[in-house]
């Protein structure tokens, strides 16, 4: 993870001077592994997509009613909730599963905390992937969990959003910064 805050010092009068310079970030900007595709006002903060897709054609597990949430932030909480309901074995492949595995390094830094994007977070990565890039015109997985099995996803084509059951969908990775 990078340092976002630099310091600097000096002696003025005798007392020791002390200033922060932030460091903020932009849409569209390679950065933490991957393109950012959202900033808060600050800039300070946000979300990165993954340089490309994880897979074109999982299943996302077929499990029961699970109770994910929606919004900026909830994709990790959702992530970590199906694999504790599905299990991590090693012979399993699920959407969640396979954005936690990932990870990249960029010059000698790795980047492993990745998750399957929320429904909110997935539509503002495709208001976004003309600066991303390298979607398909698919559809992709959320973590959010409609209920009775279905899943939210996202169509890359059109921009709408519905709910699957079964249907193999692409997977993108997202994270934090």
């Amino acid at each position: 993870i990078l340092l976002a805050v630099l310091l600097t010092s000096s002696m003025i009068g005798g007392k020791e001077n002390i200033r922060t310079t932030t460091v903020t970030h932009r849409i569209g900007e390679r950065f933490g592994g991957g393109i950012v595709f959202f900033v808060y006002s600050n800039g300070e903060h946000g979300l990165i997509a993954a340089l490309e897709d994880q897979d074109k054609g999982l299943r996302w597990f077929g499990g029961s009613s699970l109770n994910t949430g929606d919004g900026v932030g909830a994709g990790l909480k959702n992530t970590n909730i199906i694999i504790a309901y599905k299990g991590s074995s090693p012979e399993a492949t699920f959407a969640a599963k396979l954005c936690k595995e990932y990870s990249v390094k960029v010059d000698g830094v790795k980047y492993d905390d990745w998750y399957l994007p929320s429904k909110l977070e997935l539509s503002l990565l495709y208001i976004r992937r003309n600066l991303v890039g390298g979607f398909s015109y698919n559809y992709y997985w959320t973590s959010t969990v409609y209920k009775n099995d279905a899943t939210w996803f996202q169509d890359f084509g059109n921009g709408h959003q519905d709910i699957n059951i079964s249907m193999p969908n692409s997977v993108r990775a997202i994270r934090t910064f």
